[in-house]
């Protein structure tokens, strides 16, 4: 069994299964240009900073809702890794996220909702 901060829980088949991250807020309709501009670069860096990470943005489908607001959600996967695959603590992870979200705090209205889930199987 995996340590509670550890990423990731050791399958039958010895490999590591990663839990996934998503991050969902909600932004302007004038602000979505310059939001995922600043998004795809930081997430860009992320995906450098943390080798086997997968990071996406998405926008949810209909458009605005509550008048101008968009709901925007970050990605971030680090997949799963073999056997002797190194493992990164989840709080990390999340700090490196929050610490390279700040350029976009300010555009954000309410609260930046976090969740993590894993494969069931």
């Amino acid at each position: 069994m995996s340590q509670p901060d550890e990423v990731g829980v050791r399958s039958s088949s010895g490999m590591v299964v990663a839990p996934e991250v998503f991050i969902y807020y909600r932004v302007e309709s004038a602000d979505e240009a310059i939001t995922c501009l600043r998004v795809a670069g930081f997430q860009q860096a992320l995906c450098g900073q943390f080798d086997g990470l997968q990071a996406r943005l998405l926008r949810r489908h209909g458009g605005p809702v509550e008048g101008t607001l968009l709901t925007l959600m970050e990605t971030y996967s680090l997949g799963a890794t073999g056997v002797d695959g190194s493992r990164i603590g989840l709080g990390d992870l999340l700090d490196a996220i929050n610490q390279a979200a700040a350029p976009i705090a300010s555009l954000i209205h309410g609260e930046r909702h976090v969740e993590a889930f894993e494969a069931c199987a």
